[in-house]
């Protein structure tokens, strides 16, 4: 048994080439040097048995084989194919077309007809048995290589989807980032919307109510706040959801059928009228007494700001695109609201009495003009007192009033 190492070392020694080696089968060929290119030796180095291929220029392809070759004897070879040890026999084949030719050994004379077609047998089992080696080989290259393709698509792929991934994960940070700031941004402009709200509608809040146990204590967050005729409230907040106590039933129904969201204005009557409008535009409202057209058409067509309603059908309306309209107000009040030198200020809230000509009228510079016998002393007496300027108010009775003013 001759070791691998120690085999391609002898065969390197004299100038043989390995041209391919099989682990599984134990052989291992060698090509010899350049000018006799087409020689080859193979060497099946556990069993010692060594094949030469031989290609003579007038008998034709030519194989040797030689069985328990010695480490001296297969260093003759690599040194001469041609070389005898008195240990081998070969074939020779003149054409493709033309059998196999089997001689007899190195040395003996012919064998008989049935030892010759032994040795022949044995040189074809040989030969099946290199080709199959050789196919072994060939085979463990080619699946090696298919391995590798399969691996290098498999790994093409995992790289071009990771690639994939990462991009479609950028793109969401982006977009979560494009949100937040876009949310940042909303929040800005509402807390400035809602500061700007809360400049022009005041910043103190003096009340006196009946019933002021749900009453926020602070009103920074409170846009509207609708006194009932019972001394109950509805107080919408700047998320426009609202608070309600001692309502009128259809108002409160309303309120419930709407689940008390998306509000933006609430005015109670003195006599079950009432007026709920929502941020989408839409509103309710109930005015017992009989409306003209031009009322109706008002109502059910622009934005209110605020209103008042008062005796004996009287009401004062503020929309939001600045017009006004009035009818049947104290004499007084409509003098006011004409004088030349209030066209000019922008009227910011309005109270009528249900009683009688009483009424509260505020312009947005501070400017205020009240009369009439109902009108609450308390009212009087601390816009009299107080360093604040009104700008909105709502009453109802002498022990239900609330005054919104500015410093």
């Amino acid at each position: 048994m001759f070791e691998f190492p120690q085999l391609v070392q002898l065969a390197t020694n004299h100038g043989l080439t390995l041209l391919c080696h099989n682990e599984t089968s134990r052989v291992a060929i060698f090509q010899y040097p350049s000018d006799i290119s087409q020689w080859k030796v193979n060497v099946y180095y556990t069993t010692q048995t060594v094949a030469t291929v031989i290609n003579y220029p007038v008998k034709g392809r030519t194989q040797l084989f030689r069985r328990n070759v010695s480490w001296a004897d297969l260093g003759k070879i690599f040194q001469n194919a041609r070389a005898h040890t008195g240990k081998g026999y070969y074939r020779r084949s003149d054409s493709p077309l033309q059998p196999n030719l089997v001689t007899a050994m190195e040395g003996q004379d012919q064998d008989d007809e049935e030892t010759a077609l032994k040795k022949q047998l044995a040189n074809l089992e040989e030969q099946t048995k290199v080709v199959k080696e050789l196919l072994d080989v060939f085979e463990q290259k080619r699946r090696l290589e298919e391995e590798k393709r399969m691996w290098e698509a498999a790994e093409a792929i995992r790289i071009q989807w990771e690639m994939a991934a990462r991009a479609e994960a950028q793109r969401l940070e982006r977009e979560r980032q494009r949100q937040l700031e876009e949310e940042r941004e909303q929040e800005r402009v509402r807390k400035s919307v809602l500061t700007q709200l809360r400049r022009v509608r005041g910043f103190n809040v003096d009340w006196s109510l009946c019933f002021s146990d749900g009453i926020p204590s602070n009103m920074n967050f409170t846009k509207c706040l609708a006194l009932s005729p019972s001394g109950g409230y509805t107080a919408v907040g700047d998320d426009t959801g609202c608070e309600y106590f001692s309502i009128p039933d259809e108002a409160r129904d309303i309120l419930d059928r709407q689940q008390c969201t998306n509000l933006d204005y609430v005015y109670f009557g003195a006599k079950g009228e009432y007026y709920i409008q929502k941020t989408n535009g839409k509103t309710f409202w109930n005015y017992p007494g009989k409306p003209d057209t031009e009322f109706e058409d008002d109502l059910s067509s622009k934005w209110v700001d605020f209103m008042a309603l008062g005796h004996e059908g009287s009401y004062y309306i503020q929309f939001r695109d600045g017009q006004s309209v009035w009818n049947g107000i104290p004499d007084e009040l409509a003098r006011i609201l004409k004088n030349r030198k209030n066209r000019h200020r922008n009227v910011c809230s309005v109270w009528l009495s249900n009683e009688g000509e009483g009424f509260y009228v505020v312009f947005d510079d501070g400017a205020c003009f009240f009369s009439g016998r109902d009108f609450p002393s308390a009212i009087i007496r601390h816009s009299d007192q107080s360093e604040h300027t009104s700008q909105t108010i709502a009453l109802h009775r002498e022990q239900s009033n609330i005054r919104r003013s500015f410093s």
